[in-house]
């Protein structure tokens, strides 16, 4: 049977590509959402940040933290009705797995805002959202190296900010993170930073990613982020903790 043969009897299975018939076969297509795991996710996310709320310093608390627990709810539901949970299968995790690991991310970017306003001595509305994750759309909520953040300062100028959490003491940064923000400052010359929160110890990591050397940069391959390139966030870099009243942006760059 010729090469030509073969494709057009899995076209008229009704298949575009060699991948699709082999998920059908093997019925990995099929995704069966874990609704009410989802649920104890959400009471979960609740919890966590609750806690944090009556923890970290009065200075940088959300102004509702009942409110910014509803806002959980309704994010999940915006995801559920556009019918993105069933499809957060990506590298053959489970669908409630890889919302957990987002809306965590999500809940820290939003939590959060206030504390790094304050940092940066702006209003919160100077802070805008320009990552590609959109909650009604799967085509546009991707894993995109765009940085999650931009920011007006008063003097006028635009930094990036990716925004990321740890939770068991291990503080990573992707390449393709590095790389964008190389990209973009030297297009553009705007720096990008990442503000890291380690949850785990209560502490916050500023790095400027701008200009970042390879070379001396001891990246490795990290099997929790998909096998991707990434780099320790070194122990010094961790200048601010969350028990204490911000301190100067500049202070704590790393």
């Amino acid at each position: 049977m010729s090469l030509n043969t073969e494709r057009q009897f899995r076209k008229d299975m009704g298949f575009k590509n060699q991948e699709q018939i082999k998920r059908f076969y093997k019925a990995t297509d099929l995704v069966c959402v874990n609704w009410d795991k989802i649920l104890k996710l959400n009471e979960r996310l609740k919890n966590i940040f609750s806690r944090l709320h009556e923890v970290v310093h009065t200075s940088i608390r959300i102004d509702d933290i009942n409110a910014f627990c509803s806002d959980i709810d309704t994010a999940f539901k915006r995801m559920r009705d556009n019918d993105i949970i069933p499809r957060l299968n990506n590298f053959g995790r489970l669908p409630e797995d890889v919302y957990y690991n987002w809306m965590r991310g999500y809940c820290v970017a939003q939590y959060f805002t206030k504390a790094i306003a304050i940092l940066l001595d702006v209003e919160e509305n100077a802070i805008r959202q320009i990552g590609m994750d959109n909650l009604d759309n799967i085509e546009t909520f991707s894993q995109s190296p765009m940085a999650d953040v931009e920011v007006c300062l008063q003097d006028d100028s635009t930094i990036r900010f990716e925004v990321q959490s740890g939770y068991t003491g291990i503080n990573d940064i992707k390449k393709h993170k590095v790389d964008e923000a190389k990209r973009v400052f030297q297009l553009n010359k705007i720096r990008s930073y990442v503000i890291h929160f380690d949850l785990f110890n209560g502490r916050v990591a500023v790095i400027d990613i701008s200009e970042i050397n390879d070379s001396n940069t001891n990246y490795k391959v990290n099997e929790r982020f998909e096998g991707q390139m990434v780099f320790s966030i070194p122990a010094d870099a961790f200048r601010y903790k969350l028990v204490d009243p911000p301190p100067k942006f500049a202070e704590i760059v790393y």
